[in-house]
Protein backbone atom coordinates (compact mmCIF):
# COMPACT_ATOMS: atom_id res chain seq x y z
CA UNK A 1 0.00 0.00 0.00
CA UNK A 2 0.65 3.43 -0.53
CA UNK A 3 0.77 4.71 3.56
CA UNK A 4 4.65 5.95 3.32
CA UNK A 5 4.30 9.20 2.82
CA UNK A 6 7.11 9.55 -0.14
CA UNK A 7 5.06 6.99 -2.01
CA UNK A 8 2.01 8.96 -1.69
CA UNK A 9 3.61 11.90 -2.91
CA UNK A 10 5.27 10.19 -5.76
CA UNK A 11 2.32 9.15 -7.11
CA UNK A 12 0.38 12.38 -6.74
CA UNK A 13 2.95 14.30 -8.54
CA UNK A 14 3.08 11.21 -11.36
CA UNK A 15 -0.98 11.89 -11.94
CA UNK A 16 -0.76 15.98 -11.61
CA UNK A 17 2.37 16.05 -13.38
CA UNK A 18 0.42 14.24 -15.94
CA UNK A 19 -2.99 16.78 -16.33
CA UNK A 20 -0.21 19.79 -16.41
CA UNK A 21 2.02 19.48 -19.44
CA UNK A 22 3.79 15.81 -18.89
CA UNK A 23 7.40 16.35 -18.77
CA UNK A 24 10.29 17.73 -16.86
CA UNK A 25 10.83 20.39 -20.19
CA UNK A 26 7.31 21.61 -21.41
CA UNK A 27 7.40 24.78 -21.92
CA UNK A 28 4.86 27.70 -22.66
CA UNK A 29 4.73 31.10 -23.67
CA UNK A 30 1.09 31.90 -24.29
CA UNK A 31 -1.04 32.95 -21.07
CA UNK A 32 -0.47 35.11 -17.97
CA UNK A 33 1.99 33.27 -16.47
CA UNK A 34 4.11 34.73 -18.78
CA UNK A 35 6.73 31.75 -19.04
CA UNK A 36 5.59 28.41 -17.72
CA UNK A 37 8.29 25.60 -17.55
CA UNK A 38 8.49 22.07 -15.98
CA UNK A 39 6.08 19.21 -14.86
CA UNK A 40 4.37 21.59 -12.80
CA UNK A 41 4.35 24.42 -15.29
CA UNK A 42 6.33 26.96 -12.87
CA UNK A 43 5.50 30.58 -13.68
CA UNK A 44 7.21 33.48 -14.20
CA UNK A 45 4.66 36.04 -13.21
CA UNK A 46 4.00 33.85 -9.77
CA UNK A 47 7.50 32.90 -7.98
CA UNK A 48 7.73 29.55 -8.90
CA UNK A 49 10.15 29.50 -12.12
CA UNK A 50 12.22 31.25 -9.56
CA UNK A 51 12.34 29.17 -7.00
CA UNK A 52 12.91 26.34 -9.34
CA UNK A 53 16.12 28.14 -10.94
CA UNK A 54 17.56 29.45 -7.88
CA UNK A 55 17.54 25.80 -6.45
CA UNK A 56 19.24 24.72 -9.89
CA UNK A 57 21.91 27.16 -10.16
CA UNK A 58 22.89 27.13 -6.44
CA UNK A 59 23.97 23.63 -7.14
CA UNK A 60 24.52 22.48 -10.90
CA UNK A 61 28.16 23.15 -12.04
CA UNK A 62 27.35 23.49 -16.44
CA UNK A 63 27.29 26.50 -18.59
CA UNK A 64 23.45 25.56 -19.33
CA UNK A 65 23.55 26.66 -15.37
CA UNK A 66 26.34 29.46 -15.36
CA UNK A 67 24.32 30.73 -18.26
CA UNK A 68 20.76 30.87 -16.28
CA UNK A 69 22.46 31.99 -13.30
CA UNK A 70 24.21 35.05 -14.99
CA UNK A 71 22.01 36.06 -17.40
CA UNK A 72 18.40 34.97 -16.13
CA UNK A 73 18.15 34.85 -12.47
CA UNK A 74 17.50 37.96 -11.75
CA UNK A 75 15.17 38.78 -14.00
CA UNK A 76 13.54 35.95 -13.18
CA UNK A 77 13.26 37.05 -9.49
CA UNK A 78 11.90 40.23 -10.88
CA UNK A 79 9.06 38.61 -12.55
CA UNK A 80 10.50 40.05 -16.37
CA UNK A 81 7.91 40.25 -18.83
CA UNK A 82 10.45 40.47 -22.04
CA UNK A 83 11.27 37.37 -20.89
CA UNK A 84 8.43 35.91 -22.86
CA UNK A 85 9.59 36.13 -25.96
CA UNK A 86 13.56 35.31 -25.08
CA UNK A 87 14.76 32.54 -27.27
CA UNK A 88 17.98 32.12 -25.61
CA UNK A 89 16.19 31.72 -21.98
CA UNK A 90 13.96 28.74 -23.85
CA UNK A 91 16.69 26.86 -25.22
CA UNK A 92 18.79 26.42 -22.09
CA UNK A 93 15.59 25.52 -19.97
CA UNK A 94 15.04 22.78 -22.57
CA UNK A 95 18.66 21.96 -22.55
CA UNK A 96 18.86 22.15 -18.14
CA UNK A 97 15.85 19.57 -18.03
CA UNK A 98 17.36 16.53 -18.87
CA UNK A 99 19.95 17.12 -16.11
CA UNK A 100 18.74 15.16 -12.38
CA UNK A 101 19.45 18.16 -10.29
CA UNK A 102 16.79 20.07 -12.49
CA UNK A 103 14.64 17.65 -12.50
CA UNK A 104 15.48 17.25 -8.15
CA UNK A 105 14.86 21.12 -8.47
CA UNK A 106 11.35 20.90 -9.95
CA UNK A 107 10.55 18.22 -7.80
CA UNK A 108 11.76 19.92 -4.68
CA UNK A 109 10.12 23.30 -5.76
CA UNK A 110 6.59 21.48 -5.77
CA UNK A 111 7.07 19.74 -2.66
CA UNK A 112 7.69 23.18 -1.12
CA UNK A 113 5.62 25.61 -2.32
CA UNK A 114 2.52 23.35 -2.99
CA UNK A 115 2.29 19.90 -0.97
CA UNK A 116 3.90 20.87 1.71
CA UNK A 117 1.31 23.85 1.70
CA UNK A 118 -1.61 22.18 1.20
CA UNK A 119 -0.84 19.20 3.69
CA UNK A 120 -0.75 22.12 6.07
CA UNK A 121 -3.29 24.01 4.84
CA UNK A 122 -6.18 21.20 4.12
CA UNK A 123 -5.19 17.86 4.53
CA UNK A 124 -3.53 17.54 8.27
CA UNK A 125 -5.96 19.57 10.16
CA UNK A 126 -9.04 17.79 8.50
CA UNK A 127 -7.25 14.55 9.53
CA UNK A 128 -7.55 13.49 6.02
CA UNK A 129 -5.23 9.82 5.30
CA UNK A 130 -6.24 8.48 2.18
CA UNK A 131 -3.74 8.42 -0.75
CA UNK A 132 -6.72 9.43 -3.08
CA UNK A 133 -7.92 12.15 -1.08
CA UNK A 134 -4.14 13.90 -0.28
CA UNK A 135 -3.34 13.53 -4.21
CA UNK A 136 -6.88 14.82 -5.25
CA UNK A 137 -6.23 17.88 -3.01
CA UNK A 138 -2.56 18.81 -3.88
CA UNK A 139 -3.81 18.28 -7.56
CA UNK A 140 -6.54 20.98 -6.69
CA UNK A 141 -3.06 23.12 -5.34
CA UNK A 142 -1.62 22.69 -8.20
CA UNK A 143 -4.98 23.32 -10.95
CA UNK A 144 -6.69 26.73 -8.62
CA UNK A 145 -3.50 27.55 -6.41
CA UNK A 146 -3.67 26.64 -2.69
CA UNK A 147 -5.98 28.60 -1.34
CA UNK A 148 -9.12 27.34 -3.16
CA UNK A 149 -12.59 27.40 -1.61
CA UNK A 150 -13.86 24.15 -2.76
CA UNK A 151 -13.13 22.47 0.93
CA UNK A 152 -15.03 25.08 2.79
CA UNK A 153 -17.78 24.25 0.08
CA UNK A 154 -17.55 20.86 0.61
CA UNK A 155 -17.67 20.79 3.97
CA UNK A 156 -20.63 23.40 3.70
CA UNK A 157 -22.46 21.14 1.84
CA UNK A 158 -21.98 17.95 4.24
CA UNK A 159 -23.27 19.74 7.08
CA UNK A 160 -19.76 19.72 8.90
CA UNK A 161 -17.90 22.82 10.27
CA UNK A 162 -15.25 24.17 8.44
CA UNK A 163 -11.91 22.45 8.92
CA UNK A 164 -13.04 20.32 11.70
CA UNK A 165 -11.30 16.59 11.77
CA UNK A 166 -13.19 14.18 9.38
CA UNK A 167 -13.84 11.18 12.15
CA UNK A 168 -14.75 13.51 15.08
CA UNK A 169 -17.04 15.55 12.80
CA UNK A 170 -19.92 13.19 12.38
CA UNK A 171 -18.58 12.54 8.67
CA UNK A 172 -15.78 9.94 7.10
CA UNK A 173 -13.00 11.29 4.94
CA UNK A 174 -14.73 9.63 1.75
CA UNK A 175 -17.87 11.81 2.19
CA UNK A 176 -16.07 14.66 2.04
CA UNK A 177 -13.73 13.56 -0.66
CA UNK A 178 -16.61 12.44 -2.85
CA UNK A 179 -18.40 15.65 -2.54
CA UNK A 180 -15.26 17.80 -3.18
CA UNK A 181 -14.31 15.74 -6.61
CA UNK A 182 -18.04 16.76 -7.50
CA UNK A 183 -17.69 19.98 -6.58
CA UNK A 184 -14.23 20.35 -8.87
CA UNK A 185 -16.08 18.49 -11.65
CA UNK A 186 -19.38 20.53 -11.93
CA UNK A 187 -16.38 23.90 -11.65
CA UNK A 188 -14.83 21.96 -14.83
CA UNK A 189 -17.83 21.77 -16.20
CA UNK A 190 -18.66 24.66 -16.22
CA UNK A 191 -15.62 26.44 -17.58
CA UNK A 192 -15.98 24.00 -20.25
CA UNK A 193 -19.30 24.99 -21.49
CA UNK A 194 -18.66 28.73 -21.44
CA UNK A 195 -15.00 28.54 -23.22
CA UNK A 196 -16.63 25.89 -25.59
CA UNK A 197 -13.22 23.87 -24.12
CA UNK A 198 -14.49 20.12 -23.95
CA UNK A 199 -11.01 18.96 -22.93
CA UNK A 200 -11.25 20.64 -19.69
CA UNK A 201 -13.97 17.89 -18.69
CA UNK A 202 -11.46 15.39 -18.39
CA UNK A 203 -9.25 16.15 -15.30
CA UNK A 204 -12.79 16.35 -12.93
CA UNK A 205 -13.64 13.46 -14.71
CA UNK A 206 -10.86 11.30 -13.71
CA UNK A 207 -11.24 11.68 -10.19
CA UNK A 208 -14.84 11.46 -9.91
CA UNK A 209 -14.48 7.83 -11.91
CA UNK A 210 -11.34 6.75 -9.32
CA UNK A 211 -13.58 7.18 -6.44
CA UNK A 212 -16.60 5.24 -8.01
CA UNK A 213 -13.70 2.70 -8.59
CA UNK A 214 -13.08 3.19 -4.73
CA UNK A 215 -9.36 2.82 -5.55
CA UNK A 216 -8.99 5.38 -1.95
CA UNK A 217 -5.03 3.27 -1.36
CA UNK A 218 -4.14 4.73 -5.35
CA UNK A 219 -3.42 0.90 -6.56
CA UNK A 220 -4.30 1.85 -10.44
CA UNK A 221 -4.67 -1.12 -13.07
CA UNK A 222 -2.94 -3.93 -12.10
CA UNK A 223 0.51 -2.67 -13.68
CA UNK A 224 0.15 0.01 -11.13
CA UNK A 225 -0.60 2.60 -13.46
CA UNK A 226 -3.52 5.10 -14.03
CA UNK A 227 -4.85 6.35 -17.31
CA UNK A 228 -5.26 9.63 -16.75
CA UNK A 229 -6.14 11.28 -19.92
CA UNK A 230 -6.19 9.56 -23.18
CA UNK A 231 -2.58 8.75 -24.19
CA UNK A 232 -0.88 9.47 -20.58
CA UNK A 233 -0.44 7.06 -18.45
CA UNK A 234 1.86 7.05 -14.94
CA UNK A 235 2.98 5.46 -12.54
CA UNK A 236 0.89 5.21 -9.67
CA UNK A 237 2.87 2.53 -7.76
CA UNK A 238 6.17 0.35 -8.34
CA UNK A 239 8.65 3.28 -9.34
Amino acid sequence: SLSDANQVRTASFNITAGFEGGGYASFQNHDAGIVSYGRFQFTLAGSGLFAVLQRYTSRAQTATASDLRSVYLERTRNHDPNLREDTRLRQLLLDAANDPIMQAAQDEAATELYWNVVQQLSIVPRNIRTPLGQALIFDMGINFGPRHGFLGAAEQKLGVPPKSRLGENGAREEDLITVLAQLRKESHDRQAERDHLPGLKVRGDFWVSLIQKGDWPLQGDPDGTLLVKPGVRVKVRNF
